[in-house]
């Protein structure tokens, strides 16, 4: 059945134009993916608030220091920080790190991986840049009180740091996927299964993130979504490049080797950047969070309080990491 579709595909739109077809259809579950997840926040918390408490949670700004419930929120962060960072660790540096398919240049491999290592540096300090001239906006948007400005502060920064680091890590997906279409159909869509199966996680993650931030559901689930579509950013640089280096090449014959190693030098320094600015906002953004806890009363004992605010950042990172994990050893065993 796949021989078949591919076929018609090919003899109807050309090789690229049915590898098109095929990035553009697994962008669109990537959205679905993304909103899927989305709603799987959304639906049980609106099934437990009656209408009117609803109505009023809508219109309510939600702050860093007054979350509807503590330990649900440090569960969220934990398990958002945990998902990065095995996603990071786990897949995308072994990923930048493997040796390319090249038997033409035996140094290739380390080049790659010094480049590898400026790209994630460089994702570290473009996200810094980021963060600083978000900080400086909002302060300058507005001059509320210094304790208001405290509470508000980390919570914007920490929600479009996500969705940056989010839309970045997409484009790097809609990269692989398409480079894995002009492969060839099977590539293609285990490619696209892998990466659905592996957003999964990831966009729970990035959701909870956000509602944490302070944005309504809605609202968030639209910036989640939003983000998923920057995918067809990744199609198009694909396709783009394939088609310059088809139509500056005059020998037919080295076209493949030339659109393989530059899909290849893309789709790396992509996910290098990608993985600089997700480790910034795990490590700078989402694990001081998990520090922050109520003020502790005469009746609450120190040890009982650093034991919960612990347990539950730890149960959180464990159950974020297993989650990619998991997809990570699915994707290697198919």
């Amino acid at each position: 059945m796949e021989s078949i579709w591919q076929q018609y595909l090919v003899a109807r739109y050309g090789t690229n134009g049915a590898a098109l077809i095929g990035s553009v259809l697994s962008t669109l579950c990537s959205v679905l993916v993304a909103i899927c997840c989305s709603l799987a926040w959304i639906i049980p918390r609106a099934a437990r608030s009656p209408p009117a408490a609803a109505a009023k949670a809508r219109r309510r700004t939600v702050h860093l220091h007054t979350p509807p419930s503590h330990g649900w929120s440090q569960f969220v962060i934990a398990f958002s920080a945990g998902a990065l960072l095995a996603d990071v660790t786990g897949h995308i540096l072994p990923e930048l790190y493997t040796p390319p398919h090249s038997h033409h240049h035996p140094h290739h491999h380390t080049h790659s991986g010094g480049e590898a290592g400026v790209g994630v540096l460089t994702g570290i300090a473009a996200f810094f840049i980021l963060e600083s001239f978000i900080s400086l906006w909002e302060s300058a948007a507005a001059t509320p009180s210094a304790a208001k400005r405290c509470a508000t502060h980390t919570v914007h920064e920490s929600a479009w740091l996500n969705l940056a680091a989010d839309a970045v890590h997409n484009l790097a997906d809609g990269v692989a996927v398409s480079a894995s279409f002009l492969a060839g159909a099977r590539a293609g869509v285990a490619t696209s299964v892998a990466v659905c199966m592996h957003e999964i996680p990831q966009e729970m993650g990035d959701y909870g993130v956000l509602l944490r931030a302070g944005l309504e559901p809605w609202r968030a689930l639209l910036l989640n979504a939003g983000c998923a579509c920057s995918s067809l950013l990744g199609n198009a640089l694909v396709f783009a490049l394939v088609h310059y280096s088809s139509g500056s090449r005059s020998s037919s014959s080295n076209v493949a080797a030339v659109e393989s190693v530059a899909l290849d030098r893309t789709q790396r320094r992509v996910l290098s950047f990608a993985a600089g600015g997700l480790l910034y906002m795990a490590l700078s953004s989402l694990l001081p969070q998990l520090q922050q806890s109520p003020a502790i009363t005469s009746r609450t004992s120190f040890r009982a309080a650093w034991g919960r605010r612990l347990g539950v950042a730890l149960l959180g990172l464990v159950v974020g990491a297993l989650a990619v994990t998991s997809v990570g050893v699915w994707e290697h065993s198919h």
